[in-house]
């Protein structure tokens, strides 16, 4: 299970790189965290389905939006269909063009698995 972390309402890069260092462990293939006007976010990665390297967090080309994200979405490649101009390669990037094309619609076009916390 991957590792994610965030501060919202300031952009706080030290205590990312604090909460990040605490879940290496859960994501010992790579990490990242990026920083925003609204805030910070990271994520360490745990490489099962995908492809290598860290890809998280994601944000849209007008850096309002951005997630992190764990699990599985089962009807990948069928979404990914909705999509035939993109290269999507990924679930995040995925779930992101989903809202940004059907808001919060879109989370109910999602078929999958969400781990639970151990």
């Amino acid at each position: 299970m991957c590792g994610i972390c965030g501060v919202y309402g300031s952009n706080e890069p030290t205590k990312i790189k604090t909460m990040l260092d605490a879940l290496l462990h859960r994501g010992p293939d790579g990490s990242k965290t990026e920083n925003f006007p609204w805030g910070s976010l990271g994520f360490c990665r745990l490489d099962i389905f995908g492809p290598a390297g860290v890809n998280q967090p994601v944000q849209s080309e007008d850096q309002k939006n951005a997630l992190v994200f764990n699990g599985e979405i089962y009807n990948f490649d069928e979404l990914c269909k909705l999509f035939p101009s993109k290269s999507i390669r990924d679930e995040a990037h995925l779930i992101l063009e989903l809202y940004l094309r059907f808001g919060e619609k879109a989370f109910s076009k999602l078929k999958g698995c969400l781990p639970f916390p151990s």
